[in-house]
């Protein structure tokens, strides 16, 4: 099963986490090898005529150091604080008691508030760095042994401070698991079982999906072989997704009877046995992931014998494709011929129309220029067709009967003659609207003489 996502974490795994993070902070408390608190060492200072003050420098810069260090362990239990806070809410909507981790989670925080006043105290001592100058050079011997003292004392007062609080917070959250771990696995088991049941439906749906897969590729066989091709690779890969498909489909019916019986959960998934509960999700999730590896094998199995199939027959399959897209558009020639001869009918209807409205002395100026118009387009028209029907009757790359001989000449010409026909149709297309628009701008301004339905076939 997948991984459950944040939002979806189990109190386990949200307390782990907490305690985990307290592990972390706890180990960066830890002083580096090397650096000793002042306040725990004997600081000497130089004698009468001595010069040597290298111990109090480099103490000086060791304090500073760990005061960088140890700002950041202080920023970061913020991030404690937070999880702790996250997991008494989540906590309490299950109606667990969280009092303890509530009282730990104060505790923690008043512990981290006197961390952080030691910390500023010696944050404000190397600030002023009394007894160094400002690169860190001893000016004042007496006065800098104070200061790396003071300092390392406050440091120390965080540190330890800080240890402690973390340390607590660790043996209270860990304490608080201890005290729900049975009420804890039971969110866990009834998590699982829920995630199951929604893994089952899914997976069901993706079965449904697999075998609609069967009719689809029985589909190609059916028309390869009415195409004379050899389809016994695509029979045999399709013998073998079936039988895949087969025993995906038995663990899932096994996964299935596994959460209807719901063993250990009563009929609303709460668990009532964790024993039997805990074996319920085990055995559905062993008898899930059978059937999705099988599912997934049998479809990775199925795409690739039939890319495979269609490699190996794909010259013959762009034959195909080819032949039927000369035959379209021989069919479309046809109809696009049977269309320029209603189109140039047309032509004979509006100058019927001119010549009556000239009789009763109308304005025919703009039926004249639609008409002329008109005409035009459709020699375009005319013209792109004739194209078209000299590259069908070459038939390039083609035989008599429409067979291919020529992959590459073959599909130049329903290129070209494609794109003769769509640039006759577009053309016919466009004269026709505008013409119509033409007759009915002047219609409607000689509706008097003329009413709609007084012209014939709508112009």
């Amino acid at each position: 099963m997948k991984k459950p996502n944040r939002n979806s974490m189990t109190f386990r795994e949200l307390t782990l986490g907490v305690i985990g993070m307290l592990v972390v902070l706890s180990l960066a408390f830890a002083i580096p090898s090397g650096v000793a608190y002042a306040a725990n060492q004997a600081v000497a200072t130089p004698g009468p005529g001595a010069r040597d003050y290298s111990g109090l420098t480099k103490t000086f810069q060791q304090e500073q150091t760990q005061l960088g260090k140890q700002q950041d362990n202080l920023t970061n239990t913020a991030q404690d604080v937070t999880r702790v806070q996250d997991l008494i809410s989540k906590a309490q909507t299950k109606g667990l008691d969280t009092s303890a981790l509530a009282s730990a989670l104060a505790t923690f925080q008043g512990q981290v508030s006197t961390a952080q006043s030691s910390h500023d105290t010696a944050a404000n001592l190397l600030s002023t760095h009394s007894g160094f100058d400002g690169s860190g050079n001893v000016t004042d011997p007496t006065a800098a042994a104070q200061t790396v003292k003071d300092a390392g004392q406050a440091l120390k007062d965080a540190h330890d401070a800080l240890s402690q609080g973390v340390k607590d917070l660790h043996t209270a959250v860990t304490a608080w698991l201890e005290a729900n771990k049975d009420k804890m696995q039971d969110e866990d088991l009834q998590k699982a079982f829920q995630n199951e049941q929604k893994w089952l439906t899914t997976q069901q749906a993706n079965l449904a999906k697999a075998n609609d897969s069967i009719t689809k590729v029985q589909d190609l066989i059916s028309k390869a072989q009415a195409k004379g091709l050899d389809t016994s690779a695509l029979a045999s890969a399709l013998a073998t997704f079936q039988s895949q498909l087969s025993n995906a489909q038995a663990s899932d019916t096994t996964a299935a009877n596994v959460l209807s019986a719901h063993n250990g959960f009563d009929g609303s998934g709460n668990v009532t046995d964790q024993a039997a509960a805990k074996q319920t999700v085990t055995d559905a999730n062993q008898a899930l992931k059978d059937a999705s590896s099988a599912l997934k094998q049998a479809t990775q199995d199925l795409t690739t014998a039939v890319k495979s199939w269609e490699e190996a027959n794909k010259d013959k399959l762009q034959d195909q494709d080819l032949q039927k897209a000369y035959q379209n558009e021989q069919n479309w020639f046809s109809t696009q011929t049977t269309n320029l001869g209603k189109a140039n009918d047309a032509v004979a209807k509006i100058q019927d129309l001119i010549t009556q409205a000239q009789g009763k002395g109308l304005d025919t100026s703009a039926l004249q220029s639609a008409l002329t118009t008109y005409q035009s387009q459709l020699a375009t028209a005319g013209a792109s067709h004739t194209t078209a029907s000299g590259i069908l009757s070459s038939h390039n790359g083609f035989d008599d009967s429409g067979n291919v001989t020529d992959q590459a000449a073959a599909k130049q010409t329903v290129t070209d003659a494609n794109q003769a026909l769509k640039a006759a149709h577009d053309v016919l297309v466009q004269a026709i609207s505008d013409l119509q628009a033409a007759v009915k701008a002047w219609k409607d301004a000689n509706q008097q003489s003329f009413p709609p339905t007084a012209t014939p076939n709508g112009l």
